[in-house]
């Protein structure tokens, strides 16, 4: 009865809406993986996700977190008080995070200064799309979102393709995510646009007023996203060390093809389930009914996803990529029991900002930063073996996603202090 009423619920129907847009998108890419592989070597697949895992461990913080407080405001002056700070922020630690990594690119192999300007437009991208997906979510706006879903990767896709068979090498990957980053920003500004005058005349005095009462986002939901992204990213810049660019090349293509269902359901449910686990807990303080559905809702995506990824696809890598990428069929094998679980965990675990848990959060991520260390420490001890280090990163981050599960469940029946 439950799975039946969950099938029925306006719950599912906004998720589909949301997913829609990224399940055509990323089918297409899919269909496009077999060819981008052919035009890029490991190395160059290695050079884009280096720089791309630096941009992604700032990426959810680069305005620190406040452009969720958007969703939760009570007023329009709050709201837009809140957009002028959440960008400024944005900008000012774009700026700070790519000056610091130009001297880290200058003083690398393989890498040089003009990869430092690849990182700022990733980051300057995040930085705005964040605060405009956080009030396209404060308005429902989900048709907006989807079809900025279906043409960014579509145009990130179709354009590494197309400048593959230009001899630029990993600027036809770095040149097109860029690209396909700033598209949609227009459309994602439909509802803002006549109201950037009144934003920015914001005083600042309320600006200031909005930080400061959200700055729980600052001190504690920040550096729980910071630990989070890290604990994944510093996997790449972990594997480069320990192992070299090429292995990195064969990791960072099995991280793209088990990141598929996140990035088409698990971003988009999470969406969802925030704004409606919002308004569930005003109204009664918890958010469990949300939270159980939204769980229920993925778990059973998650079991047949993980079981196809373990059992076929690793068959297909050698035959769908070319025999130059066999290796990346092994790793999804290893990896997809901890994105199964992760599939689940990352779309629910804004619910600890409603109960502000924040302090929790930056405990629980902590975690995944002392088991990915003691990956390290393992896999440097007994000979630097690739898989043993993924089978120890796959087995305790789908520990700790667990308990992070178990915690927001807990707390889901708090009262917000």
């Amino acid at each position: 009865m439950r799975i039946k009423r969950l099938l029925k619920s306006k719950f599912l129907g906004s998720i589909s809406l949301l997913a829609s847009g990224s399940i055509i998108a990323h089918a297409v890419g899919f269909l496009l993986v077999p060819f981008i592989t052919r035009k890029y070597t490991p190395e160059e697949f290695a050079v884009f996700t280096y720089i791309l895992s630096i941009a992604t461990i700032f990426m959810g913080i680069i305005n620190c977190r406040y452009e969720l407080a958007i969703v939760k405001a009570k007023n329009e002056e709050d709201t837009f008080a809140l957009i002028k700070g959440a960008l400024f922020v944005g900008v000012l630690f774009t700026f700070v995070v790519s000056i610091i990594c130009y001297f880290i690119f200058v003083a690398k192999d393989d890498f040089t200064w003009y990869h430092a300007l690849y990182l700022l437009t990733f980051l300057l991208s995040y930085a705005i799309i964040n605060v405009l997906t956080a009030y396209n979510n404060k308005q429902r706006e989900y048709k907006i979102i989807a079809s900025v879903n279906f043409i960014r990767p579509v145009v990130q896709n179709a354009g590494a393709l197309l400048l593959g068979f230009l001899p630029i090498g990993s600027h036809g990957l770095l040149a097109s995510y860029t690209a396909g980053q700033f598209l949609g920003i227009s459309r994602q500004n439909h509802s803002l646009r006549g109201q950037w005058k009144r934003i920015f005349n914001t005083p600042n005095k309320i600006v200031l007023s909005q930080l400061y009462q959200n700055r729980n986002q600052l001190f504690y939901s920040t550096p729980a996203q910071l630990l989070n992204s890290f604990s994944y990213s510093s996997i790449s810049l972990a594997i480069e060390s320990l192992f070299g660019l090429v292995l990195l090349g064969y990791y960072s293509l099995s991280v793209r093809l088990l990141g598929l269902p996140l990035s088409v359901v698990s971003g988009n449910v999470s969406k969802v389930f925030y704004e409606r686990a919002i308004k569930e807990y005003e109204e009664r303080k918890t958010y469990r009914d949300s939270l159980k559905k939204t769980v229920l809702f993925l778990l059973l995506l998650a079991i047949p996803m993980v079981v196809i990824m373990m059992t076929v696809v690793p068959d297909l890598c050698g035959f769908f990529l070319g025999e130059e990428w066999e290796k990346a069929g092994e790793y999804i094998c290893v990896l997809a029991p901890m994105f199964g679980v992760r599939f689940i965990v990352t779309a629910v675990s804004p619910a600890l900002i409603i109960v502000n848990k924040q302090k929790q959060d930056l405990f629980l991520q902590a975690l995944f930063i002392v088991f990915m260390l003691l990956s390290c420490i393992a896999a440097n001890m007994l000979g630097k073996d690739m898989m043993f280090f993924l089978i120890c990163i796959s087995i305790s981050f789908s520990i700790a996603y667990v308990y992070y599960l178990f915690k927001i469940f807990q707390y889901s029946g708090l009262k917000s202090n």
